[in-house]
């Protein structure tokens, strides 16, 4: 899939890459799904970057979990039950990428109050209403997370998910303010979906 000058490549299933030894080393200590995770997100990495010409790179997680792209190249990579997807550009045209998915299914209880302000709430309800086959308060959720990537790469800020605030269009356009003491002025871009089950967000920054 192709969203502008950005290339999304996505997989379900069990699909295996290739591991640098320092990766395999880094996955000594976690469990069996988080293996197969780690090893299909850096498959989908992988075919994403060779359609830019790149080889994929050593990519063990830093201290805020981010991944290391190649030099020239903005990039993100997302994955849930089942489901896995990455997605790079030319950093000439997206200084950052930020993408997620989750399962279209309602958050926990409490959850929604935690992560939204009262008319991020309330929108999410009127947007319930009016397509009630989708989980609006994990939208919100997948596409905050998709700013928190985004924001990070960009500015290296770990934000708060009430410091974000969203306004989510029906038609699968979004839209973001973010709380901060970053003055550089920006353009954005953002995008939701759901398909098979499966809610997912895309944010960038243009250059």
């Amino acid at each position: 899939m192709q969203i502008d000058s950005m290339v999304v490549i996505e997989t379900q299933g069990d699909v295996f890459d290739s591991l640098f030894q320092v990766e395999r080393k880094y996955l000594t200590q976690v469990g069996r799904m988080r293996r197969s995770e780690f090893s299909a997100v850096r498959h989908c990495a992988r075919a994403a970057l060779s359609y830019l010409g790149y080889e994929r790179p050593v990519m063990v997680p830093g201290l805020a979990g981010e991944p290391t792209w190649p030099e020239g190249v903005a990039g993100s990579m997302t994955h849930c039950p089942s489901y896995c997807a990455a997605a790079v550009a030319p950093s000439d045209v997206y200084k950052s990428i930020g993408i997620d998915a989750e399962p279209n299914e309602s958050l926990s209880s409490g959850m929604l109050e935690r992560i939204a302000s009262f008319s991020e709430r309330t929108h999410v309800q009127t947007l319930s209403n009016k397509l009630p086959n989708v989980a609006f308060d994990r939208l919100l959720f997948c596409i905050k997370e998709s700013v928190y990537k985004a924001w990070f790469h960009r500015f290296g800020e770990c934000l708060r998910f009430k410091s974000i605030n969203v306004n989510i269009e029906v038609c699968g356009s979004l839209h973001f303010v973010v709380a901060s003491n970053v003055t550089v002025r920006f353009n954005q871009l953002g995008y939701w979906n759901e398909d098979g089950g499966i809610l997912g967000s895309v944010v960038a920054f243009y250059a």
